[in-house]
């Protein structure tokens, strides 16, 4: 009897203990939010100026990689001048591929996965990085529970989208059409971060413009929807 008390006792201390850690997450992540959007009453959303920027996912070879991807390419597209754009994962294992299917989706407007090779997340990377953004609260609470001193740089990418869904879902076992919607709203978040770059990012001078001739451009393929 003393030891099925005790079993019960442990269990009910295990159930309430996970509770008070999610109650804990939604009012953590509620404040975020709220952050969020007295940020976007602002001018300039954010307060320093922007170098580099980072987008971490889960395994780095969906979400995160086809952020960085379309990125670059929709800066190349506005003549402006690119922060350096990186991205990782906490996957443990380096050097994974992109699956194919998700490979075929992002193709479809332009932008090649095919060469991508996963990266995990490290400590300089972050340091490097004036904004990170991460897709779900797994990622966010992975960030900040392994990098702390991070947190006050890091961002819900999904806010930044016109229908202010914060997460964005990880596609790696969505059918198509499930994927395609994962991807479409990393592609409006993106949209709409880049409105909120605009403020620190520079044109491209015309040697610049000259040296990224030689550099395949996605303009002719790039378009807003898949």
């Amino acid at each position: 009897a003393v030891r099925a008390a005790t079993r019960l006792t442990k269990k009910i201390f295990k159930r309430a203990t996970s509770k008070m850690r999610e109650l804990q997450e939604e009012r953590t992540l509620a404040k975020v939010k709220s952050q969020h959007m007295l940020k976007c009453t602002r001018p300039n959303y954010f307060d320093d100026s922007l170098q580099q920027l980072m987008f971490v996912c889960y395994g780095n070879i969906c979400r995160s990689p086809f952020a960085e991807h379309y990125l670059q390419s929709k800066l190349r597209e506005l003549s402006l001048a690119e922060p350096t754009v990186t991205s990782a994962g906490f996957h443990s294992r380096t050097g994974r591929t992109t699956p194919a299917g998700i490979a075929m989706l992002a193709a479809e407007i332009g932008i090649d996965l095919t060469q991508h090779r996963s990266r995990v997340v490290t400590k300089d990377q972050l340091a490097a990085a004036d904004a990170i953004f991460v897709m779900d609260r797994r990622n966010y609470r992975e960030l900040v529970t392994q990098f702390p001193w991070a947190i006050d740089k890091t961002y819900f990418l999904g806010l930044f989208a016109e229908n202010d869904k914060m997460e964005i879902e990880d596609p790696y076992d969505m059918d198509k059409e499930r994927a395609r919607n994962c991807l479409q709203q990393v592609i409006e978040s993106l949209d709409g971060l880049l409105r909120r770059l605009l403020p620190y990012v520079q044109p491209v001078t015309e040697f610049d413009k000259r040296s990224q001739s030689s550099q395949p451009s996605l303009e002719a393929h790039t378009r807003t929807n898949i």
